[in-house]
């Protein structure tokens, strides 16, 4: 929304999806943006307190300025939830390959035993 004032057109919008049994609040990202800071602020408070995933910036549209921005608890909330999900991934993923390097870099290559290494009699 590049001009989003209070917020009236994207709750409109919300209100609509939860009419269409869509849960808003899991399937939409918003990003709004304003210049006046008052109408910014308004915007964080109602899309905070609808539970939406949002990104609101104070700054103009036209010129592509950004003076500050805020992030909504929800997205927030599903921000670090998917990069704790990446990163458990991450972690999976390099256990992986460094199961695969010992596996490939292991000598399979016959030997001599040293005497230490024998089995000692019963």
């Amino acid at each position: 929304e590049p001009a989003v004032g209070a917020g009236a057109m994207v709750i409109a919008l919300c209100d609509h999806l939860r009419n269409l049994k869509i849960n808003y609040q899991r399937q939409l990202k918003i990003i709004t943006q304003d210049t006046d800071y008052i109408a910014c602020c308004m915007c964080y408070i109602q899309l905070s307190l609808l539970g939406c995933s949002a990104v609101i910036i104070h700054g103009n549209t036209l010129t592509l300025e950004c003076r500050n921005y805020w992030y909504t608890p929800m997205a927030m909330t599903q921000y670090f939830t998917h990069w704790a999900q990446d990163m458990k991934a991450a972690r999976s993923s390099e256990i992986n390959e460094i199961a695969e390097a010992e596996l490939t870099t292991q000598d399979t290559s016959p030997r001599q035993l040293t005497l230490s290494e024998y089995p000692t009699p019963i």
